[in-house]
């Protein structure tokens, strides 16, 4: 007598042995194909945001407000950074704000992408220059109401600064280099390193060359010697003044009897006159 094997396709034992595994590997099935069809739906949404953003934004930039238009094309780029285009959005709306940092950092980025249009790299240079050179003129004027109040520290620094931007405008480092020297102390030093940097850059028919030239030679002279204070010379000391004598007593000397003549008249009880001459009674 044949008999089936205990597990065959048709047997119902098999059916429910099999049942827990199948619904395992449904399980992860279901997971894998989540995990690999999120991504690019998540992505789309985020392509979605990005362009209703930068559609905001370029509204605020018709309508004149460059803030919103500038944080607007922000937010678009940090939702789709593929688009370049946002980002240049974001540089030209911050440079009509006067946010001149911030357009530069985004010029500056928009440059180094990969995918930027050749025609706005080559308007997103001219505008970089510009950019610079108003923040340049920011730090001047900085520099220039600084030393209205008397801030001479703050204004050398802002001249500086400024000079950094824009190299070839030397007439920012030779103000700075004035400054440094009437702070004096340590900045005299680099006052003279900043005039002679002044001098190997400036054009030969710079209108400050002479002036330059003439402070300088005053920093490189060698300072006087520190005249050391004389000795004090002590006073010498007085003699003590004599002690005030007391006045001596003179004894007046006694009258001798033959010294002295005494006249006079004296009368008696009698009513008889004397007259008494050295000492000798007469009648």
């Amino acid at each position: 007598m044949r008999q089936d094997p205990p597990f065959t396709s048709n047997s119902k034992a098999l059916r429910i042995a099999c049942a827990p595994k199948v619904l395992l590997q449904s399980a992860l099935f279901c997971c894998i194909l989540a995990v690999t069809v999120a991504p690019p739906v998540l992505a789309i949404d985020q392509k979605k945001v990005a362009v209703a953003l930068a559609q905001r934004a370029a509204q605020a930039f018709e309508a004149g407000d460059m803030a919103k238009a500038a944080q607007g094309y922000t937010d678009a780029y940090r939702n789709d950074p593929t688009e370049p285009n946002y980002l240049y959005g974001a540089a030209r709306a911050e440079q009509s704000a006067h946010l001149y940092e911030k357009a530069e950092a985004h010029f500056r980025a928009f440059m180094r992408l990969p995918n930027a249009e050749a025609g706005r790299l080559a308007k997103a240079r001219g505008f970089l220059a510009e950019v610079v050179a108003a923040r340049a003129d920011q730090k001047a004027d900085e520099a220039g109401a600084a030393a209205a109040r008397g801030d001479r520290i703050l204004a050398a620094a802002a001249y500086l600064d400024a000079w950094r931007l824009t190299p070839d405008r030397h007439a920012l480092l030779f103000k700075a280099a004035l400054l440094e020297r009437e702070i004096g102390g340590p900045s005299l030093e680099s006052a003279a390193g900043h005039l002679r940097e002044f001098l190997r850059v400036a054009p030969a028919d710079a209108p400050e060359r002479a002036t330059a030239v003439t402070v300088l030679k005053t920093l490189e002279q060698p300072a006087p010697p520190v005249k050391e204070p004389a000795p004090s010379v002590a006073a010498k000391p007085r003699p003590p003044e004599a002690a005030a004598q007391p006045p001596m007593d003179v004894a007046k000397p006694a009258e001798a009897a033959t010294s002295t003549r005494a006249v006079g008249w004296w009368t008696l009880g009698s009513g008889a006159a004397v007259f008494i001459v050295g000492g000798a009674v007469g009648l």
